[in-house]
């Protein structure tokens, strides 16, 4: 599957006092990059709540430290999601430094009902956007004979339109949960 990759800049606070990053931190990290990755997929943590009444957690995960990064280091923190089932998804994580690796992971998310906190399974809108937007990169890598320019234009406008139709469904879901509300009909007669 794609791989979704975000910068990020080692601050003061992110290090011990010896200029190295602290461990706890990477998983910081690599959290920002997965809800970054949701947030490009058309999803905002507090709408996953609050519209769709799931939250993911971390069931479990696996950490290589290989090398440390320091104060001020330009970081790329990777997540390729490795597999999607009822209600989990597993990611390959890594954090690298100019292409040089520094951490690894296997990070499972479980998808959880937002108030009982039991295992949920993941509301099929969010698989057809993972899904659209495997195409879309399967379309820009198809797109690599052309010129870089058009492969630019392409993988944006196609984004744009994988976002445009996540929100679209969203709004047609919002739509449909409140013609099924009572309290919300009542109040439309």
């Amino acid at each position: 599957m794609s791989q979704f990759n975000w910068p990020l800049r080692v601050y003061y606070e992110d290090t011990d006092s010896g200029g190295v990053v602290y461990h706890s931190n990477y998983l910081n990290f690599m959290e920002r990059a997965r809800t970054e990755w949701l947030r490009a997929l058309g999803f905002e943590q507090p709408a996953l709540k609050t519209d769709l009444g799931i939250i993911f957690v971390v069931h479990s995960m696996t950490l290589i430290f290989k090398s440390p990064a320091y104060f001020n280091d330009l970081l790329e923190i990777r997540a390729r999601l490795l597999k999607i089932g009822h209600g989990s998804m597993e990611f390959s994580q890594s954090v690298t430094r100019e292409d040089n690796l520094l951490v690894e992971a296997t990070v499972k998310l479980a998808c959880v009902d937002a108030v009982s906190f039991k295992p949920i399974g993941i509301p099929a809108i969010i698989k057809q956007a993972i899904k659209n937007m495997e195409q879309l990169s399967g379309t820009a890598n198809t797109a690599l004979s052309g010129s870089k320019d058009r492969i630019t234009d392409t993988v944006d406008n196609l984004h744009a339109a994988s976002v445009s139709m996540a929100r679209a469904s969203r709004t047609a879901d919002e739509i449909m949960v409140k013609s099924r509300d009572p309290l919300t009909r009542s109040f439309a007669n």
